[in-house]
């Protein structure tokens, strides 16, 4: 097909029309001009070159049956199509999208770019010839090709119109596309799909809020008690290629973007679209959800959109928040500080009612009109004020009324500070603002923020006072900025304005203490993980050599010196079957029995001990004579009942001798476990036992060469026998049910997913007493040893660094943290690290070993507080801190430097309170 004579001029005419507001009417005039000229004989034979000409018989025919076709594709002419006919009204014009087609007409030259193929509905009538087909999208490309052919319409009527043959040689595909909702969906998946193919501009975010708006709205007899955005997810879930990328999350912010968009935020948004196309500051839905969640109403949304529009058309603004200026450069605590800005001016007009006047404009387009000479579209005179160097203006003290001199320096200042508003010189601490307040339904003057904003405000205050003396009778003047009320111009919404950070009613106070109190308890909390992390690294992983290898050299402290333990604590290696422990009332604390094995040494699968070894050949610090101190051992339980053998102590200990004939024979220690402890877990007579002492086993290379001194224990010793390293029997408290952390049955099976239930106790109805203390919980490690022995290995071993394979509830880590030492616990899964901080966290809290990082109480609380008390009566309690029970003092400071502290030691006394206790029974303040 030859190219027909075509003007460059749709873009520049188009333009003009949308910026004189007479679009619209153009576009009217130009429908009733084609479908007239359509009308003609001429303009109704296609000519058939782009697709082949069928007849509506044929097309129907090929789309009926079972393997009839989606799609029909057949040449035609614009005289075809019913242009009264649309998807949209004509007062919902997509100009951004017709904007991009008079592009492509002035760039091409051909209707055929603009309308590759026009998609019509194929319930049309059989016959001879096509008629009044009805489109099923492609508004914009349609009224863009209806404008052309109005502006290229000939002088001569009688002549011939010089796009008569594009207009003859168009592309129809007749699909079937249902009716009602099913045609809305399907258009909605067509514009998806053009908008993957990056052909054309596609839809902006906020039209496509728009229609899914109206998706749900047509959708209602659908519902069945569902939300909107589950009930739009629930409609475009039947097309399968919507589903995926349009569950309910995603339609609900859609739906809260066009919830908040009224008839004055559309005709923003279509005029800033005709501007930028999709280069607008709020393109994308990010940016919309982020200016719905800083907008109250659908009004401070369009007055939000509309200081963005002409900031953006003025220069002012290339991007909504700047980058690297900490929280400011949240979106959403820019459009917040935007809105605060909004109210600040009105706050002024309000306390300056002798300048309104002068200030009225501030925060309208009028100032933006008179300042920059935009027009309501956006346009910009060929020499904008805006090009100039705005800074160094408003360094100079410049104001928009720099032609106005005045004899009063209140006016001169008060439009100087609005002026440096106006063009974004306090957006960060107005952004800031937003962040702190998480609204801006409060504009706070006395904020830390708004110190230099307020500044400006009362040194303009006191100058007011001075121009403007009070008359005989008007009310006293303040000398202090005043607070109030500003109203949005919104039926029953207003913004408060505070410029006082005194507090002014009950609801206030305690909003503000309960404030403090969150941040007291948030300062808390990361001051004892910090504590925590500072001495203790949980590692998940499972029993294998490899991959725990893995993780532990990525541990710093691994690989420094030091004496270091590696140690497996068999006693909480193995769940308890509480279900049978409580159906039988079975004593969980006798007859213990762990998994033990040893069929070939070395072997993992076949030698429990194999890879607490590995990971001891692999990280233990050799000397210069290739000799390690470092210390290899395994908690075994006793004899069980009347057994004269331990098998799990002789596996143990031959697990251990076979690390070679370089490190000592393995060392057996009993733990001697307080017999007067274990009496008090038993309430019911039975049967003779053994005494319930378990062992230590533990092997090294070779002794520390500080010298052989023997030494005294420092936390374990009982009344029958001093606490002495030259006996190998450490006496070792035994904590009570009450004492130890409970936990649901759900989060014990959690702990021990993949750990084998092992059935054990005593039957003979001791356990009575236990079982109705516990209720409906349960002890995950009920055999766990008391937090003083763990503090005796390290002062007797002088251990820096420990390993511990099956840390339990976390006693043994606790009393590295108390130590001051290092740690890794490797743990069984989430469930188990879960539980064990926990458990950490509330030791450290109980004991106040974490540096106290709360705030200071405001001195504002303790004002009210102390005016609240009366007279004669004694003021309430104005401490510093939170209130709570007083922490002791803690052991040591925090100290980011891995090197070993000293640490002070602890008496029994002083620990009487520690343990399990301070896990779970001391209320946590």
């Amino acid at each position: 097909m030859s190219k027909q004579p075509m003007q460059s001029f749709h873009l520049e005419r188009f333009l003009q029309h949308a910026h004189m507001d007479t679009l619209q009417e153009e576009l009217h005039n130009a429908v009733i001009y084609v479908t007239d000229k359509a009308a003609c004989n001429e303009w109704k034979t296609p000519l058939g070159k782009a697709a082949k000409l069928s007849k509506p018989d044929e097309v129907t025919q090929a789309l009926s049956g079972p393997q009839g076709a989606a799609a029909v594709v057949f040449g035609g002419t614009l005289g075809m199509l019913d242009l009264t006919n649309r998807v949209k009204s004509m007062d919902q014009l997509d100009v951004g999208r017709m904007r991009w087609a008079c592009e492509v007409l002035d760039q091409d030259q051909a209707i055929s770019r603009v309308l590759p193929q026009i998609v019509v509905r194929a319930d049309f009538l059989p016959g001879e010839a096509f008629h009044d087909l009805q489109r099923v999208e492609r508004d914009a490309d349609i009224d863009v090709v209806c404008l052309s052919i109005w502006w290229h319409r000939p002088d001569d009527e009688g002549a011939q119109h010089p796009l008569e043959d594009m207009c003859r040689d168009l592309v129809f595909s007749a699909q079937m596309v249902g009716q009602g909702l099913d045609l809305e969906v399907e258009r909605f998946k067509r514009l998806q799909d053009e908008e993957k193919m990056r052909h054309v501009m596609g839809k902006s975010a906020w039209r496509l809020a728009m229609d899914l708006r109206d998706i749900v709205q047509l959708g209602e007899s659908n519902r069945v008690g569902l939300s909107d955005a589950d009930l739009l997810a629930k409609i475009l879930s039947t097309r399968r290629e919507l589903a995926k990328d349009w569950k309910s999350d995603t339609c609900g912010r859609y739906l809260a973007v066009a919830n908040k968009i009224d008839s004055k935020g559309k005709a923003i948004l279509t005029r800033w679209e005709l501007m930028y196309l999709r280069g607008t500051l709020v393109d994308g839905i990010t940016a919309l959800r982020a200016a719905a969640t800083a907008s109250a109403t659908s009004e401070e949304m369009s007055v939000l959109l509309e200081t963005l529009f002409y900031e953006q058309a003025c220069k002012l603004r290339k991007s909504i928040a700047a980058k690297g200026r900490n929280h400011t450069a949240d979106i959403t605590n820019a459009f917040r500080g935007i809105l605060l800005r909004q109210a600040l001016f009105k706050y002024l007009r309000q306390i300056f009612p002798k300048l309104e006047e002068a200030i009225e404009n501030y925060g309208r387009w009028e100032w933006f009109n008179e300042t920059f000479k935009v027009t309501k579209t956006g346009l910009l005179p060929e020499s904008s004020p805006a090009e100039e160097d705005d800074e160094g203006d408003a360094a100079e003290g410049i104001c928009s009324r720099q032609g106005e001199p005045s004899r009063f320096e209140s006016k001169v200042k008060l439009l100087r500070f609005c002026d440096h508003l106006a063009r974004g010189r306090h957006d960060f601490a107005l952004a800031a603002l937003g962040k702190e307040q998480g609204s801006a339904l409060t504009l706070d003057l006395s904020r830390e923020c708004m110190r230099t904003v307020k500044a400006k405000i009362q040194e303009i205050w006191s100058d007011y006072v001075t121009d403007f003396p009070q008359q005989p009778c008007e009310p006293m003047v303040a000398t202090q900025v005043p607070s109030a009320q500003v109203d949005n111009g919104i039926d029953g919404h207003e913004t408060t304005v505070r410029a006082s950070n005194n507090i002014e009613s009950e609801v206030e106070y305690n909003t503000r203490k309960a404030t403090w109190l969150s941040q007291c308890e948030k300062a808390t909390e990361e001051s004892v993980e910090q504590y925590i992390a500072s001495m203790i690294v949980l590692v998940t992983a499972a029993y294998e050599t490899t991959s725990m290898e893995q993780k532990l050299r990525r541990i710093p402290f691994m690989s420094e010196p030091g004496r270091k333990l590696f140690i497996y604590d068999s006693f909480c290696k193995d769940p308890v079957n509480w279900l049978n422990i409580k159906k039988n009332r079975r004593n969980v604390f006798a007859g213990t029995k762990v998994t033990m094995q040893l069929s070939q040494a070395g072997d993992e699968s076949l030698d429990t001990l194999a890879v607490t070894k590995n990971i001891y050949q692999s990280f233990r610090s050799p000397r210069a004579d290739h000799m390690s101190e470092d210390i290899v051992a395994c908690l075994v339980p006793g004899t069980r009942g009347d057994n004269p053998v331990n098998e799990t102590l002789q596996m143990a200990w031959k697990s251990l001798k076979a690390l070679g004939a370089k490190h000592v024979g393995p060392k057996i220690g009993t733990l001697r476990i307080n017999q007067q402890d274990m009496l008090a877990h038993v309430f019911a007579r039975g049967p003779w036992h053994s005494a319930p002492d378990d062992h230590l086993v533990f092997t090294f290379q070779a002794a520390p060469q500080t010298g052989q001194v023997r030494k005294k224990m420092r936390y374990l010793k009982d009344q029958e026998r001093p606490g002495d390293t030259y006996y190998n029997d450490w006496p070792v408290p035994m904590y009570q049910p009450s004492q130890m952390p409970k936990t649901t049955t759900s989060e014990h099976d959690a702990i021990f997913a993949s750990d084998d239930v092992v059935a054990e106790g005593e039957g003979d109805g001791a356990g009575a007493a236990l079982i109705s203390d516990l209720g409906d919980n349960v002890l995950p490690f009920p055999r766990e040893h008391h937090v003083k022995l763990w503090q005796e290995m390290i002062h007797v071993w002088e251990i820096d660094v420990a390993v511990l394979f099956q840390p339990g509830s976390g006693q043994a880590l606790l009393a590295f943290v108390l130590e001051r030492k290092h740690a890794v616990g490797i743990v069984k899964n989430k469930a188990h690290k879960d539980f064990v901080c926990k458990n950490l966290t509330a030791a450290v809290k109980s004991l106040g070993l974490a540096p106290d990082r709360r705030p200071t109480k405001p001195i504002e609380l303790t004002m009210w507080e102390t005016s609240r008390a009366g007279p004669g009566g004694a003021a309430p309690e104005t401490n510093s801190k939170a209130p709570g029970a007083t922490p002791r003092q803690p052991i040591l400071g925090l100290s980011a430097a891995p090197t070993p502290v000293l640490p002070v030691a602890l008496t029994p006394a002083d620990l009487g309170g520690v343990g399990l206790a301070a896990f779970g029974s001391v209320t946590l303040r």
